[in-house]
């Protein structure tokens, strides 16, 4: 995705990686930064399907355990 992203949107940079011998470290890279990321939204994610609240609380600010009582 990156590399056709680079190809199309960015071929003097996609010209460069590929010149200096760089394209697949560069890709190794942002591969690389982009599961660290994923492994930190999806539980998120899931935590926020299994409590809707605890969804609605980090939009609004408001802490529902203590507005019910």
């Amino acid at each position: 995705m990156r590399r056709s992203y680079l190809k199309e949107y960015r071929k003097i940079l996609y010209n460069n990686y590929v010149l200096e011998g760089t394209l697949f470290k560069h890709l190794a890279e942002i591969d690389q930064a982009c599961n660290k990321r994923m492994e930190i939204i999806v539980p998120s994610m899931i935590c926020l399907i299994k409590c809707p609240l605890s969804a609605v609380w980090l939009i609004t600010g408001i802490n529902f355990t203590y507005a019910v009582r």
